[in-house]
């Protein structure tokens, strides 16, 4: 049933998705196969998307982190093809030509939108004398409204030798704002979580 999980995985590249900004993520589920005893050593880092500009900053910083916790990785944007999201076999074929042991791929997988409406404020100001001692005038700001989006996003690593999956988790983002100011603050909180069961060092 895991082996099969990898397959779809890879199915689920032509899906589109993910991420417009990422303000506060939180852990909601993880999983882990306890019979894994290695370490994910190269690793090809793929992010399921269309936006090309999203993808490349997505998959930069989520390379740059696992370096720092001593694993090789290679983005996938550097062997897929750029215009399009890549089919099974094209995946596989980019995983042995870097000679990469692990596959992690990031995807959206449902996503919820509200309104928060924030009233505007009264307040004081003294503005001079009057006819019967100071004179206060009231100024207010208007209330203004912002849009939010909770993105549900899941991140896996597979073995790519068995076709297995290693690991899985499932986050919860808040968004408010640009995705490219906010990406790296998602990936720690993956290698934070990937560290906690032994898959990357801890910084």
């Amino acid at each position: 049933m895991r082996r099969n999980s990898f397959w779809v995985a890879l199915a689920i590249i032509g899906m589109t998705g993910l991420l417009s900004a990422c303000a506060s993520t939180k852990v909601t589920a993880v999983w882990r196969d306890d019979a894994y005893t290695g370490v994910p050593r190269k690793a090809l880092v793929i992010l399921v998307t269309e936006r090309p500009v999203l993808m490349r900053v997505f998959e930069d910083e989520f390379v740059r982190q696992l370096k720092a916790r001593r694993v090789e990785a290679v983005p996938g944007y550097s062997l897929l093809p750029p215009d399009r999201n890549p089919d099974k076999e094209e995946i596989v074929t980019a995983t042995e030509k870097v000679n990469a042991d692990t596959l992690f791929v990031t995807r959206l997988v449902d996503k919820k939108s509200f309104e928060t409406y924030y009233p505007g404020s009264v307040y004081t100001t003294h503005a001079g004398p009057g006819g019967y001692g100071w004179r206060d005038t009231y100024q207010s700001t208007p209330g203004y409204v912002v849009q939010q989006n909770v993105l549900y996003i899941e991140t896996q690593l597979y073995d790519v030798k068995t076709a297995n999956l290693i690991w899985s988790v499932m986050t919860e983002t808040q968004v408010e704002s640009s995705v490219e100011s906010e990406v790296k603050t998602f990936v720690k909180v993956i290698m934070k979580s990937l560290a906690e069961k032994g898959l990357v060092a801890k910084p």
